[in-house]
């Protein structure tokens, strides 16, 4: 999809209208309310006249606070309308329960003959100057009445009511009439004695049903705004932020506090994710995400490969805490401030996902008024928090994730530049920084581009082996077998809980897949292999037969049915055997020359291709206050290796003729790649 160009505009529209508001709205103004007033134009009668409404009977004095809020905190909303979404949100009526080739084939189909979204075609409402009082009256009745009348009203607080049940959207998608159609459709689970009785199984409840009629999809990565709940309804499909969105509408229709989080970039890896909070009290949330995972086991933050840099959950009013909210004060406009930083109305809870440590530290003199780390993100960097310089010259940073590779950086107008060397929050959450010295320098041998992924090799690899059989036999035909071992599921431990703890996260090495299988057999053979199942892909990394006393690989011919079967015994880490097209029979084994007792089996699946391949063309780059190649080499073998290379530094390798891959930063000790 190519709506790539309206998404900058959505940012640095929503950059303006938010900074426009908070630099007229003091932190002394007790009424923000009365501030938006003035600022909606014509708008302006709508607004009062919703406060009126609430204004008129004693009874509605809850409602009449909460319409005060809602109305002191849209002056930033914003959504999209015009001629082109009116033609192109069709799609939404064809895309139910489709499978992923076809919402492609259907959305580039219709977009061919419509075209694609462009700025001139697109018209930007701001909310605060169109929402008529019907609209915010209706929203404010319903979303009061649903949380005073649910089983667990009680125990939900007027400030989380505010942030996580009142909002009438999420992001920026276009504002539709929606509490009393999905109250219907999710009602029974407040009836229901089975669900009602806390909020945890109220959601788990609402999240089997969403799970039955919605899912993910990655067409619609680059909607201009974000759908509506209309057309995610009538759709089923989105990718994690509206799967977030959508599981928040349905928490809010029957009064269940649900927070969208979000981390802007992982720590260690590229890209980011969203999923929801069940927002239990001030202290206590859990994690879940809509048409995914159950709040108490959903883990992808905890478990997964990723580290966790920042984490913020987004809310309705502003938060004077924040980065963004002090930066105002500093007078710093939107140019000054990265995409990630700018928000005031989010709250800082990295520290329920990932063990943190507050830092603070000292800079040269400077005119700038604010410092930002940034994270290592698809070849450059990206800030995803801002300290205000102190009058000592010294920065402070709260909450940061660590094991992770941090950069200082100033910011303006969309460009960075490098306000200190780099430095990595160690596991203890000490800063080491990495202060280049080029008189120091040493050689390195470097074999992959970015780190091992256990998720990618487990799920794309390692799966392929399930199942597989190791046979023996002594005829070459394998007409008569005896079965040595069967694999019930390769790589069956490989979360961070099973390999080591988040202090490993990210640093598996390949070598640390190898399985082994211990066999106790009375029966010789001469011929040994590995068969994998009908129908699977073949992939497989190196293979290993041992004797009777299990200390030496046996050594033999290498015998398949498929191309290079002597790759699985090379012992060559570049050399995995990739099959995508699965075939009747797939095999690779071993003629021993004569008939032997087999002790132990090794085996290791087979591995993606950021590793360093044979023939293909890099640029080995250090980081001196920006990135320098140190040299460029075309790969001999399935490694790189450099010489004179300074020491205490960051490193990377980049591909000049590979069709795609990662690329991560590291740094290199004992002769290993530790990966950021």
């Amino acid at each position: 999809m190519k709506f790539l160009r309206i998404i900058c505009v959505n940012c640095l529209i929503c950059q303006l209208f938010l900074f426009s508001s908070c630099n007229n709205d003091s932190p002394n103004i007790e009424n923000p309310a009365d501030q938006n007033i003035i600022k909606a134009g014509n708008n302006k009668v709508e607004l009062e006249k919703a406060i009126a409404h609430f204004s008129r009977d004693p009874a509605d004095s809850l409602k009449l606070k909460a319409i005060k809020v809602l109305i002191g905190n849209i002056e930033s909303s914003y959504h999209y309308g015009g001629e082109w979404l009116e033609k192109f949100d069709i799609v939404f009526d064809k895309t139910f329960q489709k499978p992923e080739k076809e919402i492609k084939r259907i959305v580039d189909s219709l977009a061919g003959y419509i075209g694609w979204a462009e700025p001139e075609n697109l018209k930007y409402k701001n909310d605060l100057l169109i929402l008529d009082a019907d609209y915010l009256i209706e929203n404010v009745e319903h979303a009061v009445n649903t949380w005073q009348n649910s089983p667990w009203g009680d125990s939900i607080s007027f400030y989380n009511f505010c942030n996580f049940i009142l909002p009438y959207h999420n992001y920026s998608e276009y504002p539709e009439s929606w509490r009393a159609s999905l109250n219907e459709r999710y009602n029974w689970i407040v009836q229901d004695t089975n669900t009602n009785k806390n909020l945890q199984q109220a959601t788990i409840a609402f999240n089997k049903d969403l799970l039955t009629w919605f899912r993910y999809t990655g067409q619609f990565e680059d909607y201009p705004g974000r759908i509506s709940i209309k057309n995610l309804m009538k759709g089923g499909v989105g990718n994690c932020s509206d799967m977030a969105s959508v599981a928040a509408y349905i928490g809010r229709s029957i009064g269940l506090p649900i927070a969208i989080e979000y981390m802007p970039q992982w720590g260690s890896g590229n890209g980011g994710h969203v999923w929801n909070a069940l927002i239990l009290n001030e202290n206590k949330s859990i994690p879940f995400l809509g048409a995914e995972g159950q709040p108490g086991t959903y883990t992808t933050m905890l478990d997964g490969e990723g580290r966790i840099a920042k984490v913020y959950r987004r809310l309705l009013t502003r938060n004077k805490n924040s980065f963004a909210f002090q930066a105002n004060e500093k007078g710093l406009s939107y140019g000054k401030i990265p995409r990630y930083a700018m928000d005031l109305r989010t709250i800082d809870v990295t520290h329920l996902y990932s063990p943190v440590a507050d830092l603070s530290f000292a800079l040269n003199k400077t005119k700038e008024k604010a410092v930002y780390l940034a994270v290592f993100n698809n070849g450059s960097w990206e800030a995803i928090i801002g300290s205000v310089i102190d009058r000592n010259g010294k920065v402070h940073f709260k909450n940061m994730g660590r094991s992770l590779l941090y950069l200082p950086s100033f910011y303006n107008n969309e460009k960075y530049t490098y306000a200190r060397e780099p430095f990595i929050l160690d596991f203890e959450g000490k800063p080491k920084w990495l202060k280049i010295t080029p008189d120091q320098t040493q050689h390195m041998v470097l074999k992959r581009k970015s780190p091992l992924s256990r998720h990618l090799t487990k799920w794309g690899f390692a799966n392929s082996l399930d199942g597989a059989v190791f046979e023996g036999s002594n005829t070459p035909d394998f007409r008569k077998v005896t079965v040595l071992h069967t694999i019930g599921e390769a790589m069956k431990k490989w979360t961070v809980a099973q390999t080591g703890g988040v202090k490993e996260r990210d640093q598996m090495q390949y070598e640390t897949l190898w399985e082994e299988v211990d066999l106790d057999l009375s029966s010789s053979f001469q011929y040994v292999r590995i068969r994998t199942r009908v129908g699977a892909r073949f992939r497989l990394g190196d293979l290993q037969f041992f004797g009777e006393n299990k200390n030496e690989p046996l050594s033999g011919n290498p015998i398949g049915s498929i191309q290079n079967p002597e790759w699985a015994f090379d012992g060559t880490d570049g050399h995995s055997i990739i099959y995508d097209e699965p075939l009747e029979d797939s095999w690779v084994g071993l003629d021993l020359g004569k008939a032997q007792k087999i002790g132990k089996i090794k085996f290791i699946p087979g591995q993606d291709n950021n590793r360093i391949l044979k023939g293909k063309t890099y640029d080995f780059l250090y980081w001196d206050n920006g990135w320098r190649v140190f040299g460029t080499q075309r790969a001999e073998q399935f490694s790189l290796s450099f010489d004179g290379v300074p020491q205490n530094t960051l490193y990377r390798i980049r591909c000049k003729d590979c069709e795609s891959g990662p690329s991560r930063p590291f740094t290199y000790e004992n002769g290993r790649q530790y990966w950021y």
